[in-house]
């Protein structure tokens, strides 16, 4: 028990070893030993047994053992190691038709492999490779092909591998691995037109998997160095990433240089996606003139998208025309996109556009007075955003505004808060001010003019500061605010001049903001219900411009 020192494994492992070989006067000191020294008494034919299982893997296959130690009784070895507790059988089997094994503990397996002299070990993982490669075609097996064959020495070999393990994750909802896999793969490669083809992929990865900031400083460099139609997907993957992180001018510049170049190739999709990149561009910058030509674009875009060419490309434009025709105030063909990008976000295992497209959904809903189903919807949202590991922030951006307009103010504001907190230290702004403004707009639908005074020179400057949405959209609703903060403070000397470049600013036909107490709603409804209830209840008055999307 002291030399133990408390450790269960140890504890096991050391008891183990004196049942096994006896009472000695020299007993391991540590668990490694204790677990080295039951592996040295071990028969002959186990411990060959366990070494060449500790190669495969924590958890390995009677047949694959059989196929790297050949003349090994392998039925007799493995019951041996079943019965001195080194490996358990599975219930089930990751192969097809082979009975499946796993070490009791991690440190058991390490211990036997490091047992294994090196130029074994690579011998051993290459018959591993073989065997698998040769018995088991068609088994989903990338990673462990690539894991063998790169610890046996031959990384031109494992390469394929590691690629096709990094495209089955993209196509699943496992994304976690993907940029690792390709990673791996790049440091085995030697060549370099092989080295800017995994970096390609690497960096359109990283755009699906919303790393956008990352993917420009992957791309960007890359870009220049491709040809044919992979230089396309480069432009089209890094004019999308220059939308996400909010850089206007270079998102435009991108995806005119994609047209050209798809138009030269002749590559229908390609020009396409390289039109929806103008239009996502352009409605971002939001100059004079800006949103009619991204919504003609837009359109043009999806008239000539060829049918299941380019799935994640189109869950952008989707999303982002959606967003545009809300600013405009066209909620029921934003709910209709909405609606196709929810569909085809599913289809390409994509969390961040399904939970976007759902929460822009309800809030066309929203403005189109259907505020139940709208609730419902961001509910089912949160829901899944727990299921499948993604950000609730994008649906919470989204409903803040649909509680103002049944006046639960409160969720509203919490809404907002939480926001704010999920986007500390994100790159992308546009979250962080449009729950700025939210705010500020709660306090002045509360009466609190003050608490929406005081803070609003700050947000104008992180607003004039900022790049993107943020320069027409949030800073057109921070000028509506104070105009209106002014009004019903009886100062209006400005108020006049300050909705007027409101308009400006937001290039929209700005509609005041019209707000019935709720306490009279609850009234004629017969109900002083919670804000749950209300919600239920009430169908707001609200139909301004408030409902700026895109979170």
């Amino acid at each position: 028990m002291d030399v133990a020192g408390g450790n269960p494994l140890f504890m096991e492992e050391l008891a183990a070893s004196v049942a096994e070989a006896g009472d000695s006067d020299d007993l391991p000191v540590t668990v490694r030993e204790a677990i080295a020294a039951r592996i040295d008494a071990m028969p002959t034919e186990a411990r060959e047994a366990v070494l060449s299982a500790a190669v495969i893997g924590k958890t390995f296959w009677r047949g694959v053992l059989g196929s790297v130690a050949p003349g090994l009784d392998v039925e007799d070895a493995l019951n041996v190691l079943e019965a001195r507790d080194f490996v358990h059988r599975d219930a089930s089997s990751q192969l097809a038709g082979d009975v499946q094994y796993t070490f009791r503990h991690m440190l058991i397996r390490e211990v036997a492999y490091s047992t294994v002299p090196r130029a074994v070990r690579r011998e051993r993982h290459a018959a591993v490779a073989q065997y698998i490669e040769d018995a088991l075609a068609g088994e989903s097996l990338s990673t462990i092909l690539a894991y063998h064959w790169r610890e046996a020495g031959e990384p031109a070999r494992a390469i394929p591998y590691l690629l096709d393990a990094a495209e089955a994750a993209r196509r699943s909802w496992a994304h976690d691995a993907v940029i690792d896999l390709y990673t791996r793969a790049f440091e085995l490669a030697a060549d370099d037109e092989l080295k800017r083809r995994i970096r390609l992929q690497r960096g359109l990865a990283l755009g699906e998997l919303w790393e956008h900031g990352a993917a420009v400083e992957e791309l960007a460099p890359l870009v220049p160095e491709l040809s044919g139609r992979e230089k396309l997907d480069g432009l089209l993957a890094l004019a999308a990433a220059y939308v996400w992180t909010e850089l206007d001018a270079k998102a435009i510049e991108t995806s005119d240089e994609a047209l050209r170049f798809a138009q030269e190739l002749g590559d229908e999709a390609g020009i396409a996606a390289a039109l929806a990149g103008q239009s996502e561009g352009l409605a971002m910058r939001g100059e004079e003139g800006d949103l009619d030509a991204a919504l003609e674009l837009g359109d043009r875009s999806l008239e000539l998208w060829v049918p299941d060419a380019r799935p994640y490309e189109l869950t952008h434009i989707l999303h982002l025309h959606a967003n545009t025709l809300a600013w405009r105030g066209d909620y029921e063909r934003s709910l209709e996109l909405s609606r196709r990008t929810r569909e085809l976000a599913h289809d390409v295992h994509s969390a961040d556009a399904l939970l976007r497209a759902g929460g822009l959904e309800a809030l066309a809903l929203a403005g189109l007075g259907r505020h139940e189903e709208a609730i419902g919807i961001w509910d089912q949202m949160f829901d899944l955003a727990e299921e499948i590991g993604g950000s609730r922030r994008p649906v919470l951006n989204y409903s803040a505004l649909a509680y103002r307009e049944v006046y639960d103010l409160d969720e509203a504001r919490a809404r907002s808060d939480e926001t704010l907190e999920l986007s500390a230290g994100m790159e992308f702004g546009m979250p962080r001010q449009f729950a700025w403004s939210d705010l500020i707009w709660t306090d002045l639908l509360a009466g609190d003019f003050g608490a929406a005074q005081a803070v609003w020179p700050e947000r104008w400057a992180a607003a004039e500061r900022a790049t993107g949405w943020t320069r027409w959209l949030i800073a057109g609703r921070h000028l509506a605010a104070r105009a209106r903060g002014d009004r019903a403070r009886g100062r209006d000397a400005g108020g006049g001049r300050r909705m007027g470049a409101a308009r400006g600013r937001r290039r929209t036909a700005d509609t005041p903001v019209q707000v019935r107490s709720a306490s009279t709603l609850s009234a004629r409804a017969g109900t002083r219900a919670s804000g749950q209830a209300r919600r239920r209840t009430f169908r707001p008055a609200i139909r301004g411009r408030d409902r700026g999307p895109h979170r």
